[in-house]
């Protein structure tokens, strides 16, 4: 096919564990990362299913977050937005944490291939509405200028991100 090279189906192994939904799946090259919205928690499994461990980081504590916006991965590293307070987490995938650095509002975030955080605001939150911050919370960049109102979507696919306007 165009656009499918290969297909591989895994039945993710919770013994112990229910994921009430699957807000995000994040795949690296050993680690399958997965965003149950419904907890708020974290599922790292191999890429046989099998449950490796879990992040379940709830609260204010300075290794915590109150309400995942979104995940991603960069390398071995799991990378948290927490739309509640604007912070970005950073986990290994045994669910060490590692540091947390303050961004922008926002309402989505990827990690790029440099490992920096591109955060979409939108125009109620920032003067611009995408902006990339490094790893220790410095602006790389920022695009797409608030000039009136208007909306942007964030459209996610295959970690690439496109913003429509209306």
């Amino acid at each position: 096919s165009d656009f499918i090279e290969d297909v591989m189906f895994v039945s993710l192994n919770t013994p112990d564990e229910f994921i009430g939904s699957i807000d995000r799946i994040r795949i690296a090259e050993d680690h399958i990362v997965v965003w149950d919205g419904t907890k708020n928690d974290i599922f790292v499994f191999s890429r046989s299913g099998e449950l490796l461990s879990s992040i379940k980081r709830h609260g204010r504590g300075p290794q915590e977050y109150v309400s995942i916006g979104d995940i991603d991965i960069y390398g071995e590293t799991i990378v948290v937005f927490d739309d509640e307070t604007s912070n970005v987490l950073r986990y290994d995938m045994k669910g060490k944490f590692i540091d947390k650095t303050s961004v922008c509002e926002g309402v989505q975030m990827i990690a790029d291939k440099k490992g920096n955080y591109v955060v979409f605001s939108g125009y109620d939150f920032e003067d611009y509405e995408v902006t990339c911050y490094d790893d220790m919370g410095s602006i790389v960049y920022e695009t797409m200028k608030v000039e009136g109102k208007r909306a942007s979507l964030p459209i996610l696919f295959n970690n690439a991100m496109s913003l429509t306007e209306y």
